[in-house]
C-alpha cells in the first residue's frame, strides 16, 4: 500500500471473508488521536532485527490457506550475556580488503577441522528448501539456460532428480562464504510451472521464467521501498481494489501462480511512484496472500474485492508497545477454550488464523476490556517474539497440534524476557557456557523449527538466577545468533551456532561512539579498540603486534575507534607503509576525539531532555484519549444538553472528563512544540559536526 499524504482507508463494510466465523466489518477506522504526535526521529533497532530474523526464518509471509471448507491450516538496549555488562547494538562491520597476511572471507584454510565441515555440508541432508540468504557451504543447482537461479539441495531431491528433467540440472559445492537462496519455492513454481512441466513433458515456460526472475528485485515485504528503488509495481485492472499495490516479484512468483487469474484482474501501474513516497507490498499481508490463494483456486474475484479492502484499513498491530484496549477499530480475540488472558489484535487475528481452519477455535473478547485486563494491554502475537514466530512458522508447517502445545507452555511458564527468574531452561547437547533458551523459546522455535533433539535441558542454573534468553530480542547480537540458528535448521548440524558462542558468548559488543565500562581493550592509548573490533578487523594484521595495550582491563567507560570505516581505511595505509607506522593514525584519532568531546556529550544532554518530554507527551496523549472517551461514553450513555466552557480549551464540552481529555491533549501540543524548538536543532547541528569527522 502507499504511504504518504495522499493515502486514503478504506471504509467498506462486511466481514473480511464469506468464510469467516466472526465479522470484522465494524473495525476498520482508525482511532484519531487527541493531537499529532511530534517526536525526534528515531529507529527502532529491536523491531528492526526481529523483522529480518522473521525474514530469514521464512516468518513474514506465507501463500498457504485452508481449504474452503475450513478443514487443516526508542533504541532498545540491546543485553549481553548476563555475566557481561548491558551492552548497545552491535556495529555494522563494513566489508575490507584482507591485509597479506589475512584469510580472504570466501576463503578457507585447508585444515583437517575445516574439511570435516566440508564433508558434513556435502552429506547434510535438508529437510526444507533454502529459501532465505545463507552463506554456509552446500551444493547448489541451476539450469544452462539460467545461471543465476539457484536451486537447494532439498528442492532437487524432492522435485528434479527423480524427474526427466533431472539431466538437465547440474550442481556445483560452493564454499566462498557468498549469499545464496533457493528460488524454486516461490508457488508459481511449485503450483503451476513445474506441474505443467511434468504433464507436458516440456520445460520451456520453467526455463523461461528461471532466466527473468533473477533480474527482478525481491519483495522488501512490508517495510516498503521508496520510489527510487527500481520496483515495479502492478496493480487491479479497472480500479477495482485503488490502494492496493503489488511488487513485481510478487506479481511473478504469486499472482502468476494462476495466469489466467493473475493477467485477467492485474495490470502494470501507471501511476508514477514518487521518489520520497514508501509503497509496500500487499501480497507480503500474510492475509492477502492466502485469500489469493484461496480466491484464485475458486475464480472468486469479487469475494477477493471485498475482503482485501477491510484488511488494508485496519489498525496494524501495536507490535511491543501496550495500548488502551476499548476503542473504535479495537477488536481483540483470544482462544474460546484457553489459555485465559492471552488476546491478540484484529490484524494478528486475519494474518495467522483467518483461513487457516483455526478460526472456530478463537471468539471475539468482547467489549470493556478495561474491566477485564485494565488499561493497558498487549497484542501476544506482536509484544512475544517466540509466539509470532510459533504463529508464522504454524501457517507454513501446518501442525497446529504443536501451535496450541505452544501457547498452553507459554501461558503457564515465565514470560521471556530479559533477566527472567524461575524459567525452565535448554541448551545444545554440547552445553556450551553462555548460551541458554527458556521453556517458551525452546518449544515455541526449537520445536517447530523441527531441531529440538539437538537440545537438552541445562542443568546447574540457579532458581533465583536472572538470565536472558539467547533468543530473546534484547540480546545482543540477536541477529547473528538468528542466522546461525536458521544455519542449524537447515543442516541439521549444530557446529555453526557453537562456534558462534564459542567466540561471542561473552564478548562485549562494540558500542561504537558510546563509551564501554569496565572492558578489556587493545590498540594505543590515542586509539583504543574494543575486543568485537579486534577480533573482526585487527588481529593478524601487520600492526596488531605493535599495539601497546593487548587485551588491557579498564576500569572507566573507553570509546572504540576502529568500527569507522575511516579509522578502519587509515588503520589500512598505516599497516601498508615499509615498516608499518600507526603515527598518521593516532594523529588523526586524537583530532577526531577532540571533536567528540566538544558535540556528542552536550547533544546527547540535549537528546536526553527531549526523550524525557517525548515520555510527558505520550502520558498527556493517553490521557487525553482516556478521559475523552470517558467523557463521551458518559454523555452517550446519560445526555446532557447544557455544554460547559472552559477557560484554557473553550465551550462545547459536557461534562467534565470531556473537559479534562482537552486540557491533556492542549498540554501534548504544547510539548510537542517544546520538542521541535531550538535545542532538537542545536543537537542536530552538533551531531552533524561529528559525523563529519567519525
Amino acid at each position: 500500500m502507499p504511504k504518504g499524504p495522499q493515502q486514503h482507508a478504506y471504509t467498506t463494510r462486511g466481514s473480511i471473508s464469506d468464510t469467516n466465523a466472526h465479522s470484522v466489518g465494524d473495525s476498520q477506522r482508525e482511532e484519531g488521536s487527541i493531537t499529532p504526535k511530534i517526536a525526534h526521529s528515531t529507529v527502532n533497532n529491536d523491531v528492526t532485527i526481529m523483522n529480518e530474523s522473521f525474514q530469514l526464518m521464512r516468518l513474514s509471509s506465507c501463500s498457504k490457506a485452508a481449504p474452503l471448507s475450513g478443514e487443516g491450516e526508542d533504541d532498545a538496549e540491546k543485553t549481553a550475556h548476563p555475566s557481561q555488562k548491558s551492552s548497545g547494538s552491535a556495529p555494522i562491520i563494513p566489508k575490507k580488503e584482507p591485509l597479506p597476511t589475512q584469510q580472504p572471507p570466501g576463503v578457507r584454510p585447508s585444515t583437517s577441522a575445516d574439511s570435516a565441515t566440508y564433508s558434513r555440508q556435502r552429506q547434510a541432508v535438508f529437510k526444507e528448501c533454502i529459501s532465505t540468504n545463507v552463506t554456509f557451504a552446500a551444493t547448489w543447482y541451476t539450469h544452462p539456460q539460467a545461471p543465476k537461479f539457484l536451486i537447494c539441495p532439498y528442492c532437487y531431491e524432492t522435485h528434479i532428480l527423480n524427474s526427466r528433467f533431472a539431466a538437465q540440472f547440474h550442481g556445483l559445492f560452493h564454499d566462498d562464504g557468498e549469499a545464496r537462496a533457493c528460488r524454486f519455492s516461490s508457488s508459481r513454481i511449485k503450483e503451476s510451472l513445474w506441474k505443467l512441466a511434468i504433464s507436458s513433458g516440456s520445460l520451456n515456460d520453467v526455463v523461461k521464467y528461471m532466466a527473468l526472475r533473477p533480474s527482478i528485485p525481491n519483495c522488501v515485504g512490508q517495510a516498503g521501498a521508496k520510489g527510487n528503488a527500481g520496483i515495479q509495481w502492478y496493480r487491479t485492472r479497472k480500479n477495482d481494489i485503488p490502494a492496493i499495490v503489488v511488487c513485481q516479484a510478487c506479481y511473478e512468483d504469486h499472482i502468476l501462480s494462476y495466469p489466467a487469474f493473475g493477467e485477467e484482474h492485474f495490470e502494470p501501474s501507471t501511476i508514477q511512484h514518487p521518489a520520497d513516497q514508501t509503497w509496500s507490498c500487499d501480497i507480503a499481508v500474510p492475509y492477502i496472500s492466502r485469500e489469493y490463494a484461496v480466491r484464485a483456486a475458486t475464480n472468486n474475484w469479487g469475494s477477493f474485492v471485498e475482503s482485501v479492502p477491510v484488511r488494508m484499513s485496519m489498525q496494524p498491530c501495536p507490535g511491543e508497545k501496550s495500548v488502551y484496549p476499548d476503542g473504535k477499530g479495537k477488536k481483540w480475540f483470544t482462544p474460546t477454550n484457553g489459555p485465559q488472558g492471552l488476546l491478540i489484535c484484529l490484524a494478528c487475528y486475519c494474518d495467522y488464523i483467518l483461513l487457516t481452519g483455526q478460526d472456530a477455535k478463537w471468539r471475539d473478547a468482547g467489549d470493556n476490556l478495561v474491566n477485564l485486563f485494565g488499561v493497558s494491554v498487549f497484542c501476544c502475537f506482536g509484544a512475544q517474539f517466540n509466539l509470532r514466530a510459533l504463529a508464522a512458522r504454524t501457517l507454513d508447517t501446518n501442525d497446529h497440534t504443536l501451535f496450541w502445545r505452544g501457547i498452553d507452555i507459554v501461558a503457564r511458564e515465565p514470560t521471556c524476557k530479559s533477566r527472567m527468574q524461575g524459567a525452565t531452561w535448554y541448551t545444545l547437547k554440547s552445553s556450551p557456557d553462555g548460551f541458554e533458551i527458556c521453556k517458551a523459546c525452546y518449544v515455541t522455535i526449537a520445536e517447530s523449527m523441527g531441531v529440538s533433539h539437538h537440545f537438552v535441558p541445562k542443568a546447574g542454573v540457579p532458581a533465583n538466577g536472572s538470565i536472558t534468553c539467547n533468543f530473546n530480542p534484547v540480546i545482543a547480537r540477536f541477529g547473528l545468533y538468528m542466522k546461525h540458528f536458521l544455519e542449524l535448521v537447515y543442516t541439521q548440524d549444530p557446529t555453526s551456532l557453537e562456534k558462534f558462542i564459542k567466540v561471542y558468548a561473552f564478548m562485549p559488543p562494540c558500542r561504537r561512539d558510546t563509551g564501554l565500562e569496565n572492558a578489556s581493550w587493545f590498540g594505543w592509548n590515542e586509539c583504543t579498540i574494543c575486543p568485537e573490533c579486534y577480533h573482526e578487523f585487527i588481529r593478524g594484521t601487520a600492526l596488531a603486534d605493535a599495539m601497546a595495550p593487548q587485551s588491557v582491563q579498564v576500569k572507566g567507560a573507553v570509546m572504540c575507534e576502529m568500527y569507522s570505516p575511516r579509522m578502519r581505511q587509515l588503520y589500512l595505509a598505516a599497516g601498508a607503509t615499509d615498516p608499518p607506522d600507526p603515527k598518521p593514525l593516532l594523529e588523526y584519532s586524537k583530532q577526531r576525539r577532540a571533536v567528540w568531546a566538544e558535540t556528542m556529550p552536550r547533544a546527547r544532554q540535549i537528546l536526553s531532555n527531549i526523550k524525557i518530554k517525548m515520555l510527558q507527551q505520550d502520558m498527556a496523549m493517553n490521557n487525553s484519549m482516556f478521559y475523552t472517551w470517558s467523557g463521551n461514553l458518559f454523555q452517550n450513555t446519560l445526555p446532557l444538553e447544557q455544554t460547559y466552557n472552559n477557560a484554557a480549551v473553550g465551550p462545547g464540552y459536557y461534562n467534565h472528563m470531556q473537559i479534562k481529555g482537552a486540557e491533556y491533549g492542549r498540554q501534548a501540543t504544547a510539548i510537542g512544540s517544546e520538542i521541535t524548538g531550538s535545542p532538537a536543532y542545536v543537537a542536530d547541528e552538533l551531531e552533524r559536526r561529528w559525523r563529519a569527522v567519525e
